[in-house]
């Protein structure tokens, strides 16, 4: 009872802060479907001319909040916080920062490992094998080790990407209707990005490779604003690589090394 009663508390909470009551004749319905693969599959119809956010939370877990695209919608939300019951939350916005609920599903995840939650596509890293950046992982990766692969990719990115710093100082008018997330075709093809633009890119490559691979956002000493970067799983372990600030090394000639302290990157605010 008291781990209902708690998650009851988030639930009205979350009403309260976010949204309000939505009138039963506005009630919209999207298809909410456990894919079994860290992600669930929502296919909706949004026809509003105001943000429609889709709020996921595991019960006692972070909230994660997803601007949804206008027109027809058929995208694949991840489910990253582990196993147990996530409930998804469809707001409409109606007045500056307040939001009215529309529906909400449950949807139990149990996978048999953790880490098949960070080897498939979805909203933030949207990959398949006809990708160009996946073609280039498959040639670079070839069948050697989980090791191998991490090093052919990482260098590859290290080498050949440079950071935007246009976009850098822009992305707050790039982001202005809606969140941004990272196109892997048109980051691979830019040969330059952002922290977000290297990581999705390097999540997306090792994962289709067969390799674990998380993007965490958060802040650590080595940049001086909100920051990201991957946790890859290796040699039975998470690892951290930071390909944005490797890269930047790399022009200056300066020393650096593909793994991170830990302790340097702690501060997370959210995994993907």
């Amino acid at each position: 009872m008291k781990k209902i009663n708690k998650f009851m508390l988030v639930i009205m909470m979350l009403f309260l802060i976010c949204c309000t009551r939505y009138d039963t004749a506005y009630a919209d319905s999207a298809t909410i479907e456990n894919e079994n693969d860290g992600t669930v599959k929502l296919v909706y119809n949004n026809d509003y001319d105001v943000k429609v956010k889709l709020i996921v939370q595991l019960t006692g877990g972070t909230q994660y909040k997803y601007d949804i695209p206008k027109g027809s919608v058929d995208i694949k939300i991840p489910m990253t916080q582990g196993n147990g019951e996530y409930k998804f939350i469809l707001c409409r916005n109606v007045s500056g920062t307040k939001y009215a609920v529309m529906q909400t599903v449950s949807v139990t995840q149990s996978l048999s490992s953790d880490n098949e939650a960070f080897l498939s596509s979805n909203y933030i890293i949207d990959w398949d094998k006809t990708n160009i950046a996946i073609k280039k992982a498959q040639s670079l990766a070839g069948k050697g080790s989980d090791n191998d692969k991490i090093k052919y990719i990482y260098e590859f990115v290290v080498k050949n990407y440079s950071y935007d710093n246009a976009k850098a100082k822009n992305i707050n008018d790039i982001a202005k209707t809606a969140a941004y997330i990272p196109d892997v075709t048109k980051v691979y093809n830019a040969k330059k990005g952002i922290c977000y633009d290297y990581s999705v890119l390097m999540a997306a490559m090792l994962r289709s490779v067969g390799v674990p691979t998380k993007v965490v956002t958060g802040y650590t000493p080595n940049a001086e604003v909100y920051h990201a970067w991957n946790n890859v799983y290796a040699n039975s372990k998470w690892n951290v690589i930071d390909t944005t600030y490797d890269a930047q090394m790399y022009r200056a000639k300066q020393k650096y090394s593909m793994y991170k302290n830990f302790s340097d990157y702690k501060d997370v605010v959210y995994t993907y």
